[in-house]
């Protein structure tokens, strides 16, 4: 699948069908917790969307950790 473009293959998943991609995404978000986390983010209404960000900011704001950045590379 190496040779396929992400058009091509955007158009081949469309075909697939929603109930097929819905399994398809059950299945990655109970293995991968980035996989789960978009997932829930896709169904989030707006307003759930703006507070999820503002939660996550106020909670980075409250860090005292310090990640420098440019070391960690």
């Amino acid at each position: 699948m190496d040779n396929i473009g992400n058009k091509e293959l955007r158009e081949r998943l469309i075909r697939l069908g929603a109930p097929r991609l819905a399994d398809a995404l059950l299945y990655l978000s109970s293995r991968m917790n980035g996989a789960a986390e978009y997932v829930e983010a896709l169904l989030l209404t707006l307003e759930e969307a703006k507070k999820r960000f503002k939660a996550k900011l106020a909670g980075l704001k409250r860090r005292r950790k310090f990640i420098d950045w440019c070391t960690l590379y």
